[in-house]
């Protein structure tokens, strides 16, 4: 979790998929949508526990992938995108 965090002050946008991916690690889990025919992939990293037995979205830092290049992340960020591109 806190090595999530930290790996999360390394990235700056305009990165390849293949690079955030080799920095960041394995994401605990990713989405896609396709939205004005660019491909999005949104990588998801466990930034923080609620100490509940499960992993919810909440704990968890939204990475963003367009086109294979990392264009934001956060929770703000990945709201923001949603209602720029619906």
């Amino acid at each position: 979790m806190s090595r999530n965090r930290d790996r999360l002050n390394g990235l700056h946008t305009g990165m390849a998929q293949e690079e955030v991916l080799q920095h960041m690690g394995k994401p605990w889990r990713t989405d896609s949508f396709l939205e004005n025919e660019q491909t999005y992939l949104v990588l998801y990293y466990v930034t923080q526990r609620i100490p509940d037995g499960t992993t919810t979205d909440e704990e968890m830092t939204p990475v963003m992938i367009r086109e294979g290049i990392l264009v934001g992340w956060g929770r703000q960020f990945f709201s923001d995108l949603r209602v720029e591109v619906k």
